[in-house]
Formats: structure tokens, sequence, C-alpha cells
């Protein structure tokens, strides 16, 4: 479940990263008369020409992507000062996102190994006290897989 939760937020700021491109390309391109590519929006029309909303919306999530994740994308340099600005937020998200979801992930695994260890000492302990109680082999064996797929579950 938690993983899930994980990846759905990554989805969602992703999301939302690319509307910032898009929302700057807007602003950035709304001013001009004629659209001109910069080096920030190689084809302008992808954003604002006839080529469909699917197509720009790929290209923002492509570019969030690539600088969520701190790739950068060469050819999508930033020139004015509302261009870095929105590049600098989109790092700065991608960089605090991934250092919680690392965390997440480092904190379920150290979750599971804890349960692990836990029913591995119970199970000993199950083991030593049978054995004490003189407890027939097959019963113990019974007994311990019953034991360790209640605690599975």
């Amino acid at each position: 479940m938690r993983i899930t939760k994980l990846i759905l937020t990554l989805a969602y700021v992703t999301h939302v990263s690319g509307c910032i491109w898009q929302i700057i390309a807007r602003i950035e391109l709304a001013d001009t008369l004629e659209i001109t590519p910069t080096a920030f929006f190689p084809e302008p029309n992808l954003l604002l020409g006839s080529s469909g909303v699917i197509n720009a919306y790929i290209r923002s999530i492509h570019f969030a992507w690539t600088n969520l994740a701190g790739i950068g994308n060469f050819d999508s340099t930033p020139v004015t000062t509302l261009e870095v600005v929105g590049t600098l937020i989109i790092h700065i998200c991608g960089v605090t996102l991934y250092a919680i979801m690392t965390g997440a992930v480092v904190n379920i695994l150290e979750e599971l190994t804890s349960k692990d260890n836990e029913i591995q000492r119970e199970l000993a302990e199950l083991g030593t006290f049978m054995k004490d109680c003189n407890v027939p082999p097959d019963v113990q064996k019974r007994t311990m897989e019953g034991f360790v797929m209640r605690r599975l579950v």
C-alpha cells in the first residue's frame, strides 16, 4: 500500500511539474506574435500549435521527469529568469521527493527485516519449548508451519 502511495505521489509531482512548464511556456510565448523556438522551448508549436493536447502533455511530462530526476535535458536550457526559477523549483521538488521516497523504501525494508527477525526468534523459542516438553517431531513440524503461516498474515 505504501509503495502505491509513493508511486502516486511521484506521478502527481511529475504532473504538477509538467503543468508548471506548460504555464511558463504559455507566459513566455504569449507576448510574441510569431512563435519562435527558444532554448527552453525548442518546438513551441508542440505546446501552442495544432499538434494536440496529448502531444503537448507528453512533452511536458518528459520535461518534468528529466528535470525531477536531476538528469536535465540538454536541448531545454532555461534562459529567462522565469524559466530558471521554474526549473529550480522543479529540481528542488525532485531532490526532496527522491529523498522522501528513498527514506520510505528503506523504512519498509527495515520493517520487513524486523518482522522476519521477530518471527525467527519466536520460532526458535517455540522449537525449544516443544523439545523441552518432548513433543513428537511430526507434531513439532506441523505446529511450526502453522505458527509461521499465522504470523505472516
